[in-house]
């Protein structure tokens, strides 16, 4: 998920490094931030700028910090819904495991055979 954060703090070679007002893209494995750097110069003296994108991995990472009202109310909800989504995912793959067992062994029926009829006595 891409998210703007107020600092970064990460070790980098046994050194803190704190990156300010960046964008980052979190993954489970790691942070990629983008940026730009000054390539040279044009004959009219104008900068040239590229892109550049870097990775750390998530054991660089010390804490990243939001300190603006905006930021920090959106990152509430992402934590939340996140932790809803999650609870949800595991009722459900609880209700799956549950409905699993309900069929016997080697059973050739399958819920979605439009011709089973669950209340046909046999």
């Amino acid at each position: 998920m891409q998210q703007r954060v107020n600092e970064v703090w990460l070790r980098v070679d046994g050194e803190e490094v704190v990156l300010k007002d960046i964008d980052v893209i979190e993954t489970e494995d790691g942070l990629y931030f983008e940026d730009t750097y000054v390539l040279g110069k044009t004959d009219e003296g104008e900068e040239i700028r590229h892109k550049r994108m870097t990775y750390y991995p998530s054991t660089s990472l010390i804490k990243m910090i939001w300190n603006e009202n905006s930021l920090v109310d959106k990152v509430k909800e992402l934590v939340l819904s996140e932790i809803v989504a999650d609870k949800f995912e595991s009722l459900l793959e609880l209700y799956e495991d549950e409905e699993d067992e309900e069929l016997p062994t080697g059973s050739t029926i399958r819920k979605d055979d439009p011709e089973f009829n669950p209340y046909k006595k046999e």
